[in-house]
């Protein structure tokens, strides 16, 4: 990751244990599908354990947000994901986000984690420089459908074009990354997403 030269916040009192770990190519399969987008983010076994379980079922969206910015993921094998952003919460990440998605940026990625609580995309960008965490400033929950921007293990200012979608809710996560998106249409196929899918495109709607 490239240093944007400022100092790397971490929040006192908060062990690794609840953070997100960069995990290195010695413990993370890799395949030929995977090779573009390998810079993955995991979540420690204890961090998983303190998660709230979620009563969601795979049917219901996340919270919309009146009057936001629209954009649809569409998937090679047609599935949509409707997400609205929130520029009012994270400006920055959405900021970041928007001129991705503007520039092509993710079409032909591929969703290279997925587990039983998030689905993950994006790769690793050593010529972006990093995005200043939001996270603190927000009052926004992990709620099943929320989506946030992934980031290094110690340092709050890392994220680049790593996110994340949740499957279920995870409180544990609360503070500690920056939400700055939920699904409003789409989650059966967030649910259905496989190690591997690939992005046909993610644009703008009107």
């Amino acid at each position: 990751m490239v240093s944007s030269g400022k100092t790397r916040r971490r929040r006192p009192g908060v062990p690794l244990a609840v953070l997100i770990i960069l995990m290195s190519a010695a413990t993370v399969p890799v395949t030929a599908a995977d090779t573009d987008a390998v810079h993955a983010w995991s979540v420690h076994p204890q961090q998983q354990s303190q998660s709230s379980p979620s009563t969601a079922t795979g049917e219901e969206e996340g919270p919309e947000a009146p009057d936001a910015p629209r954009v649809v993921i569409v998937l090679e094998d047609g599935g949509e994901i409707v997400m609205d952003l929130l520029p009012k919460e994270a400006p920055l990440a959405v900021e970041r986000f928007t001129m991705l998605v503007r520039e092509g940026f993710y079409n032909g990625l591929r969703f290279h984690r997925v587990e039983s609580w998030l689905i993950q995309t994006g790769k690793k960008d050593t010529e972006l420089e990093p995005v200043e965490g939001e996270m603190f400033s927000q009052n926004l929950k992990h709620d099943k459908g929320m989506v946030g921007m992934a980031r290094l293990v110690d340092d709050y200012d890392s994220a680049t074009t790593q996110f994340y979608i949740l499957k279920e809710c995870k409180n544990a996560l609360n503070g500690e990354y920056t939400i700055f998106a939920c699904v409003v249409e789409g989650m059966d196929v967030v649910m259905k997403v496989k190690k591997g899918d690939e992005i046909k495109e993610i644009r703008f709607l009107e």
